[in-house]
């Protein structure tokens, strides 16, 4: 008897920053050089920013406690 696999519809469209959007805790995402890559939508709410403005730049630059 041959068993075949068939794995669920609902998921084959799904995208990872998805799950990650629909968190409630804010989750911002790095490079080696501690630069912004990711942040999904309650990081960018709690921290004030947008991932389009940030995207590539130090994670320093948007520091609370940075000085101006």
């Amino acid at each position: 008897m041959a068993f075949e696999y068939d794995p669920p519809t609902a998921l084959s469209h799904f995208e990872p920053g998805d799950l990650l959007d629909a968190l409630s805790i804010g989750i911002v995402v790095l490079d080696a050089q501690l630069c912004v890559i990711y942040a999904n939508s309650a990081a960018q709410d709690a921290l004030a920013f947008s991932v389009n403005q940030t995207r590539g730049r130090p994670f320093g630059d948007f520091s609370p406690n940075r000085a101006a």
